[in-house]
């Protein structure tokens, strides 16, 4: 009998020996202390999570972005326990703190800051330098705004993704938060690049419907393909030619040269320069650029028909009068029947 209680005994040691070795955080009996300087681990929590996608467009790379944090004042409250405006104050005061988090090890970056109050530098791998920054991550305590900004001009097709939050310090662990993760990328919406073929015969051409790029419009031109047709016709969009290398073609006094053929277009001669229409037709006019109304600009061939074979790559611009830096270029292989 005194066997069996032993072993009883026994038995309940082990067990008890068994849970106070266990790994399993659920197990443990207090919260672990991180020490100064120490990052702490990121406790999920998808609820208190933003994630979000920024594009850069090309056209508009020194523009910033901004996440306005009152946009995200219910996320504040619940997770936080406290208002925008109040974050910023426990911000100042030191009982909330604003850091970035490193996403492959999903702790918290302690990292300080590097290109500011409040502001770091990202390269497309995670926090970087001056030297290797695609983008720059700033929050604005007074506009209560986090702002992200590209570093010069990132190459198209950069993507960086940057993780930050804002965390309250009573604990070490850093169990209340609010996290934004933002991946940005840098777009060049503002080019269309098409081959067509015109077809044989005087004046015959080959019509661009532009409703048909209504993606591109939006992204370069923050307008509807409808609102642009509208702008058109209402002489709020210009038409520009552009050289070889892809810049506009202006007067000698920096202007956009006036139009030679029907509604915003050009007759082009064989070299692709600006001249008037000629009734000899190839060589003189190689093509014309036109608007025709409804959303529909052609390109079209000269008046003895430009001989069959022959190509040629035109690039001209869609660009908005009252914001120059809105555009959309189209650059176009052409091939002649």
């Amino acid at each position: 009998m005194k066997k069996l209680y032993i072993y009883a005994i026994a038995a309940l040691l082990g067990i008890g020996v068994v849970s106070c070795n266990s790994d399993d955080p659920s197990d443990a009996t207090s919260k672990h202390e991180y020490a100064e300087g120490e990052a702490p681990y990121l406790r999920a929590n998808p609820a208190a999570t933003t994630s979000l996608n920024m594009e850069f467009p090309l056209a508009k790379i020194d523009q910033p972005q901004y996440i306005y944090l009152k946009d995200y004042a219910s996320i504040f409250h619940k997770h936080l326990n406290m208002t925008v405006d109040e974050t910023m104050v426990a911000l100042r005061n030191g009982t909330v703190g604003f850091f970035t988090i490193n996403t492959s090890r999903q702790r918290w970056d302690l990292t300080p800051a590097n290109a500011g109050d409040y502001s770091w530098y990202y390269a497309p791998n995670g926090l970087g330098t001056a030297e290797d920054a695609v983008f720059t991550l700033t929050l604005d305590e007074v506009n209560r705004a986090i702002k992200i900004q590209a570093v010069g001009v990132p190459p198209v097709g950069t993507i960086c993704n940057l993780d930050f939050g804002l965390a309250e310090k009573k604990n070490s662990a850093f169990d209340d938060y609010v996290r934004f993760s933002v991946q940005s990328s840098v777009t060049d919406p503002s080019k269309v690049v098409l081959s067509v073929n015109i077809p044989a015969g005087a004046y015959e051409a080959y019509s661009i419907n532009l409703k048909n790029f209504a993606e591109s419009i939006r992204l370069s031109m923050g307008m509807s393909a409808d609102e642009l047709i509208k702008a058109l016709e209402s002489d709020k969009i210009d038409v520009y030619l552009d050289d070889a290398d892809g810049n506009r073609v202006v007067d000698a006094d920096g202007n956009r040269p006036d139009y030679t053929s029907g509604a915003l277009g050009y007759w082009l001669d064989e070299n692709l320069n600006i001249t008037y229409w000629n009734g000899d037709g190839y060589p003189a006019n190689l093509m014309f650029l036109e608007y025709g109304g409804g959303g529909i600009y052609n390109l079209g061939n000269s008046a003895s028909s430009t001989p069959a074979g022959t190509q040629a790559t035109v690039r001209f611009e869609f660009v908005s009068v009252d914001d120059p830096t809105a555009f959309l270029q189209f650059v176009i292989a052409v091939t002649f029947d």
